[in-house]
């Protein structure tokens, strides 16, 4: 089974003890609040989405477009290096090992450095040996020719871009012209040429791409990156990736990437972006909507508050003016003007008040009269009491009296019927006699005055108890006594009571060898239940109802004395006081009582 959380189930009592001044406003608040919520996430959502789909269709563009921009800028370089490769001068003098047009070949190749940037031109042989050059440079001494053109030394391509390579600051590249005759490679024509980009075009490039876009260019397989400038390290390498979006980390910041080899060349551009810039228009989007939702907020609590005041004010006025009328004012009106609901309610309000005025007064009326009846009818009973106690007692005492003198004067001339008439007329006195005090005492308890106090119900019982065991010293009674809590009662009342139950207790248990009678309390629901047990002869409970009425007897004269009005007496006390009576019995097994106070 399913425990209920005591903070939830708190948090919904105080929130139920709250006035609808409160409860409204807030309640309004957490719909509002909800609904902006989920409006604003969704949009977030999808503005992120559709921000997040356009950087990328953004970044693949851009790197496409510069990936053209180069393969259109080499096209005149390769179709110039081309030509100059197939020079018959170029030819002839490869195939003579350089003995024929020398200076044809020279010429040519100083023609070909265009500007500074141009700082060499190479003619090599079939063997990739150095047959002529412009000038001297070292920055290819050290590089192969399988690392500058692809495929060596089988390719014949008329003309490729190679691989960017550095050397100090400076990033260099080749352009590369095969030189065949008669569709047999005989050497190669490399024009070297430094890479430079001024300042004024690098931050023409970072304006045409925008806030935190970078644009990088390197080698197809990844062995270098520059931004131009410098080389740059730590961006992933990705050989083969063309036309692609990829996602890296540089400095535990994520990127987003788009690469496309640059064709006719080794090169491919990679333009980056940083993650969080590319999902800036959603965060400033969230932004705005936080704002206008906690203005909308405010605006709806505000209002929220204006509309529950002006309901709850005059359902304030009513509940004062009910209040009123609770405690006796009856010319208690409320009026609202007003065309609503609550006018509707304040009308009928001040119909059902003045209803309860003229209905008050009628009972009023109504119970002065009664209380005259009632109080004449009381007169009559102290008078019939009276006369109970005084007028039939007399006679009383001298039919006893008569019987027992004759019983003890002229015992000796009675035969055994005689004498047997004289003990049943003093035993039948006796009984009339405590049945008259029995029904005065239940008369008077009605009209006694409660004295409400703290009665120490533990020394009170074992009173009780000490009285009653001293009236009946011929059974030997076992007590079992448990603690008894104090009880705020009428400290007379409650002793009858305890005198009552005990002595039932004693008297049908007296049958038994061994009567044993408990006496306790327990705790139920926050209340204190005291109760008196026994082992008698019990009662069979489908006859319960009868216990407690006036002369109702479950048992006959002469096997267990009494007058039927004990129980009736328990009762009407313990009702008096607020209380609850219960009597449980099974035939043979006994019975128990007991009774509580609210």
């Amino acid at each position: 089974m399913k425990t209920i959380d005591p903070a939830y189930t708190a948090s919904v009592h105080l929130l139920k003890r709250q006035s609808i001044q409160r409860k409204l406003p807030f309640l309004i608040f957490i719909l509002l609040l909800v609904m902006m919520l989920a409006f604003g996430w969704l949009s977030y959502i999808g503005i992120r989405n559709t921000a997040e789909k356009a950087a990328k269709e953004r970044l693949l563009i851009l790197a496409q477009q510069l990936a053209g921009m180069y393969t259109q800028s080499a096209v005149p370089v390769l179709n110039s290096t081309r030509a100059a490769a197939a020079n018959p001068a170029v030819k002839s003098f490869l195939l003579s090992a350089g003995k024929d047009s020398a200076v044809e070949v020279d010429q040519l190749l100083q023609k070909l450095k265009l500007d500074s940037t141009w700082i060499n031109v190479q003619l090599l042989n079939a063997n990739g040996q150095e047959a002529a050059a412009s000038n001297l440079s070292d920055v290819y001494d050290s590089l192969e020719l399988s690392s500058i053109i692809p495929g060596y030394p089988t390719a014949a391509d008329t003309g490729v871009v190679s691989r960017i390579y550095i050397k100090g600051e400076a990033f260099y590249y080749a352009i590369c012209g095969a030189v065949t005759d008669k569709g047999k490679l005989i050497g190669y024509l490399l024009r070297w040429r430094k890479m430079y980009n001024s300042k004024e075009n690098i931050e023409r490039v970072s304006q045409l791409l925008g806030k935190q876009v970078v644009l990088y260019v390197g080698n197809a397989d990844g062995s270098l990156w520059s931004d131009l400038r410098t080389a740059v390290d730590g961006l992933p390498a990705t050989p083969g990736v063309d036309k692609a979006l990829i996602t890296y980390k540089r400095n535990s910041r994520p990127y987003l990437a788009a690469q496309t080899l640059v064709h006719n060349t080794q090169w491919k551009v990679m333009v980056t972006m940083p993650e969080a810039n590319m999902l800036q228009p959603a965060k400033e989007f969230l932004k705005i909507a936080i704002s206008s939702a906690l203005l909308l907020l405010i605006i709806g609590i505000v209002l929220t508050w204006l509309l529950s005041r002006s309901i709850t004010k005059p359902l304030d006025k009513l509940a004062i003016a009910a209040r009123r009328i609770a405690k006796g004012d009856f010319s208690q009106t409320v009026e609202l003007k007003r065309a609503d609901e609550l006018g509707v309610l304040s009308h009928a309000f001040n119909v059902m008040a003045k209803e309860v005025n003229d209905t008050q007064k009628n009972l009023e009326a109504i119970v002065a009269k009664r209380t005259t009846q009632l109080e004449q009818a009381n007169k009559e009973l102290e008078a019939f009491s009276y006369s109970v106690s005084h007028d039939l007692r007399a006679p009383l005492r001298a039919v006893s009296g008569y019987a027992t003198m004759l019983r003890e004067d002229h015992g000796t001339t009675l035969n055994e019927d005689g004498k047997r008439i004289a003990d049943a007329i003093v035993t039948n006195a006796r009984m009339m006699g405590q049945l008259i005090d029995d029904l005065i005492s239940f008369s008077r308890i009605s009209k006694k005055e409660t004295e409400v106090q703290e009665v120490n119900m533990q020394q009170l019982v074992e009173q009780v108890v000490a009285e009653l065991k001293a009236q009946r010293p011929e059974k030997n009674y076992r007590f079992i006594m448990h603690a008894l809590p104090v009880c705020k009662t009428d400290q007379l009342l409650i002793k009858q009571v305890w005198l009552n139950l005990v002595d039932n207790a004693m008297k049908y248990s007296s049958l038994q060898d061994q009567p044993v009678i408990e006496i306790g309390a327990t705790h139920t629901n926050g209340k204190v239940e005291y109760y008196v047990k026994d082992n008698g002869v019990g009662f069979d409970m489908k006859y319960s109802d009868k216990l407690f009425g006036v002369f109702q007897r479950l048992h006959r004269q002469d096997e267990f004395e009494g007058t039927g009005i004990g129980l009736a007496l328990v009762k009407r006390i313990v009702d008096r006081q607020n209380g609850s009576l219960r009597a449980e019995g099974k035939v043979g097994e006994g019975a128990v009582f007991a009774f509580s106070f609210s």
